[in-house]
């Protein structure tokens, strides 16, 4: 996704009249970012990009997956339903699941502050794809074993 403007604050308010007479001037300021569109009977509509809304609504599940993932962390209930579209991180342990949540803190904020979602999106797949390899009972147990001599021809 591109980096967008703010979308709490359109750049422009039309009337409901103005979509017919005025509709270049309407789409065209829905396209830079968003435009109130008021109708008589008092009802508000956004018109703006849909990536724009797709992203302020990924952000929005992500951001309560992080408050819910926070609150499983606080408490006890450690049960996968518990954590949301995070359910994954259940597979960790308490202190790896705390590294997720510290970690998800820094991207998130900047994405909620308009700036790029990449950092954040990658973040969460490194995590989910390690989440899912561990997951693996003997891949886990195998990769916690010990090694018997130094791994060969691996540049350090």
């Amino acid at each position: 996704m591109r980096h967008t403007r703010d979308m709490r604050s359109p750049v422009k308010t039309f009337q409901a009249t103005d979509v017919a007479r005025r509709s270049r001037e309407v789409l065209d300021s829905g396209q830079a970012g968003g435009t109130l569109i008021r109708d008589k009977d008092g009802v508000v509509l956004l018109l703006a990009p849909a990536e724009d809304i797709a992203r302020q609504e990924e952000l929005a599940v992500v951001a309560a997956d992080f408050l819910r993932l926070h609150r499983v962390i606080a408490t006890d209930e450690r049960d996968v339903g518990s954590y949301g579209g995070f359910g994954w991180v259940s597979v960790f342990d308490l202190e790896d699941q705390r590294r997720f949540a510290a970690e998800l803190e820094a991207p998130l904020l900047m994405a909620l502050s308009g700036g790029p979602v990449e950092q954040l999106r990658n973040l969460i797949d490194d995590w989910r794809a390690t989440a899912e390899v561990w997951a693996e009972e003997e891949l886990r147990a195998e990769l916690q074993e010990p090694l018997d001599e130094p791994l060969a021809d691996v540049p350090l």
